[in-house]
């Protein structure tokens, strides 16, 4: 790996981290995934107030968006160092991975009280299963880099980070419905959008790093196997975010809307 690359994945790590000691407060802002559906403005009200709520009840999300600004500054500062290739930004990633599990573990945990569901809760309207082997499958492929010493430790570390990554989407996929009770119809509803929208994060999060770490490495006369592993990444990430952006796109179902115009 070059001097150029230790430079832009130093300067990406570096930008990463000023923005999310900056912004750390926009990175759990809901209100973006709202934004552009079409409701009455009493529906309207009613949904902000729902996700108002949400947010307050996260507000302590934000200090773990600014711990992993610092790390990635720091992350940053050891691609200087005389440590294997990728090795800071393999440790970014599963840092960032971590930090995930604990803040969708206190997610999931941050709402004073649950209302049950007398409707059983679709979860494969999140996140279908195909998608969870995809991303297995992606994180997994950064193992073809175990035989090559350089690369080894990076390796490994972001294939745990990916797993990780998956297991964080599977949890919110399949989680109960957090609710306050106040609204339910819109409280569902916004507990639905709130999921996707983290649960797809999750899983770009498990294929994303093992491209660029496959990606990279490709500079390093690669073996038969990291170029095979590298090309059936790319297939995956392909099929991986096409469904992403027409998942978080994709504009309500009508009986969702039916639902909480008819509440």
């Amino acid at each position: 790996m070059n001097a150029y690359t230790h430079l832009w994945i130093a300067d990406v790590l570096a930008l990463v981290g000023v923005v999310a000691l900056l912004f750390g407060s926009s990175f759990t802002s809901m209100r973006a995934a709202f934004a552009r559906i079409r409701v009455d403005e009493a529906t309207r009200g009613r949904l902000l107030k729902a996700v108002d709520a949400r947010e307050s009840a996260e507000q302590s999300l934000v200090p773990y968006t600014r711990l992993v600004g610092l790390i990635a500054l720091l992350c940053a500062a050891l691609e200087f160092a005389p440590v294997p290739p990728l090795l800071p930004y393999a440790f970014f990633v599963l840092a960032l991975s971590v930090t995930a599990l604990i803040v969708s573990s206190y997610a999931l945990r941050a709402l004073p009280k649950r209302v049950a569901l007398l409707q059983a809760r679709d979860a494969a309207s999140v996140v279908p299963r195909y998608i969870f082997a995809v991303v297995s499958v992606q994180s997994l492929c950064a193992l073809a880099l175990v035989g090559e010493p350089a690369y080894r430790l990076s390796a490994v570390a972001v294939c745990v980070a990916g797993i990780v990554s998956t297991f964080v989407g599977w949890r919110l996929t399949y989680a109960p419905a957090r609710l306050l009770g106040d609204d339910l119809p819109v409280e569902q509803f916004v507990d639905q959008r709130i999921r996707l929208n983290r649960a797809s994060m999750a899983v770009t999060m498990s294929g994303a790093p093992v491209m660029v770490l496959l990606g990279i490495s490709q500079d390093n006369s690669p073996t038969l196997t990291v170029i095979a592993a590298f090309g059936l990444v790319w297939v995956m990430f392909v099929i991986q975010m096409v469904w992403v952006f027409r998942a978080v796109n994709a504009p309500p179902k009508p009986d969702d809307l039916a639902a909480i115009h008819g509440s």
